[in-house]
């Protein structure tokens, strides 16, 4: 985890990428250095509009691809998180808010070979995933609404850093990942409050060299 003494991790958020340059897109970020590929998975109801198949997986492996983080933002999450393994992702996160109990799928992740986690809408108290902290290997707690397409929550600060104080307290090795308006003005705050682990979508994707973005989300810009 980050002890304030190493750099974050970055991962790509996909849904920047040009389907058709999927090929290219993927060599480009490798070569920039990112640490991973995060895809949010959405079903076009629960999640906002309909982003990313099963099938994606295998053709994105297929260009080089190496390691992806998927991000469930779909209603049902347990038959969508199957096709997800079957298919041999990384991590898998899904929503605490769309499961009465997140015990079952946590399980059925780290038995199909990834990492589970889970993710909190901003309106969703910290203090909900308590009791699963234990099982996790990342957690991400959202800095924007996808549902409400709502702008980047200030007090995203605060839960990360009640999130590394649970985790310090527990004894627990979770890593926190910061997702949702992720970009130069909040990067360096973000990673102060505890983050390990940054998804750059926009700031990436938008910039002429990707290898300078994800340093500059990385190191920050000093």
């Amino acid at each position: 985890m980050n002890d304030r003494l190493s750099l974050p991790r970055i991962w790509a958020s996909f849904r920047g990428a040009a389907p058709e340059r999927w090929a290219e897109e993927v060599e480009a970020l490798h070569l920039a250095g990112v640490d991973g590929l995060h895809l949010d998975v959405m079903d076009g109801s629960w999640g906002g509009d309909r982003c990313f198949e099963p099938q994606d997986i295998d053709r994105l492996r297929s260009y080089g691809a190496r390691c992806i983080d998927v991000h469930l933002l779909v209603g049902d999450p347990s038959p969508v998180a199957a096709q997800y393994l079957d298919r041999g992702v990384d991590r898998l996160t899904f929503h605490l808010e769309a499961v009465e109990d997140p015990g079952p799928l946590l399980a059925a992740i780290e038995e199909g070979g990834a990492v589970p986690g889970l993710a909190i809408l901003p309106s969703t108290p910290v203090r909900a995933l308590e009791a699963w902290l234990g099982r996790v290997g990342v957690v991400n707690p959202l800095g924007v609404n996808p549902r409400e397409r709502t702008p980047f929550d200030p007090a995203t600060y605060a839960r990360i850093g009640e999130l590394v104080a649970l985790r310090r307290r527990g004894g627990w090795s979770y890593a926190i990942e910061a997702d949702g308006g992720v970009w130069s003005r909040t990067r360096d705050a973000l990673v102060d409050a505890g983050a390990d682990e940054l998804v750059g979508g926009y700031p990436i994707f938008s910039a002429e060299d990707y290898g300078v973005a994800v340093r500059e989300l990385r190191e920050g810009r000093g």
